[in-house]
């Protein structure tokens, strides 16, 4: 997505509001500004133009702004309708790989802002991982530029690409067959860290999630946020 910003509304109210939590926690969301006007708090139709001084009349709390609406007139609503954030994507690098205990400096870009190799780690004697993360796999061009560099690497079925798109990638994709994994499918979002699930590391080839529990939802959410 070429405009990476949410609206506060989408963060502190409805079903993303759980995870947003978690994220803002863990610092994976950074403030990005204020919006002028908002959809109307009332109506939800008209755009509502902000008023950044309003009459001390209205007696309005630290948490509330003033909207001017064309049809409401003038309505008062919560001050994070008009606040953006976007993905601190450093810092879910930061967490994968401290996640899979490899040094965080160790990141190199690989389409930036996109796709990253985390690093190699050995999953048992003999045995080698490298790891990627990727956003906007369903961008065919995307995809087809990962291919290629893994192919290059002679890494195209060993190497594990998690993402924040959702998978399974649809069988046309430049990446049908690769080892694609949804990050709720190896782990989940922990303290200072993304906690992987043991079991899940030493597993190869396509992995789905058997059952959705709460703990996944909140994990789907910030991935649909993160991406």
């Amino acid at each position: 997505q070429h405009d990476t910003r949410i609206n506060g509304k989408a963060l502190f109210e409805g079903p993303w509001a759980t995870a947003a939590q978690s994220l803002f926690r863990e610092r994976m969301l950074r403030y990005t500004g204020d919006l002028p006007s908002a959809t109307c708090y009332e109506c939800w139709v008209e755009q509502a133009r902000i008023v950044d001084d309003p009459p001390k009349s209205y007696a309005l709390r630290d948490d509330q702004v003033l909207q001017m609406c064309p049809e409401c007139k003038d309505i008062v609503a919560p001050a994070y309708i008009r606040k953006t954030y976007q993905p601190a994507v450093e810092q879910l690098l930061t967490h994968l790989m401290i996640g899979l205990g490899l040094m965080p400096q160790g990141v190199r870009a690989i389409q930036p802002g996109v796709v990253w190799r985390l690093g190699t780690t050995q999953l048992r004697p003999g045995q080698l991982q490298t790891w990627y993360f990727a956003r906007t796999l369903h961008d065919l061009a995307v995809a087809q530029a990962l291919r290629d560099h893994l192919q290059g690497e002679g890494l195209l079925h060993d190497a594990v690409i998690m993402t924040t798109s959702e998978t399974p990638l649809p069988a046309f994709s430049p990446l049908a067959g690769a080892q694609v994994r949804s990050l709720p499918t190896v782990g989940r979002l922990g303290q200072s860290a993304f906690e992987f699930f043991d079991h899940r590391l030493k597993t190869t080839g396509a992995q789905v999630v058997a059952a959705v529990g709460v703990a996944e939802v909140i994990h789907r959410a910030a991935e649909h946020v993160l991406e």
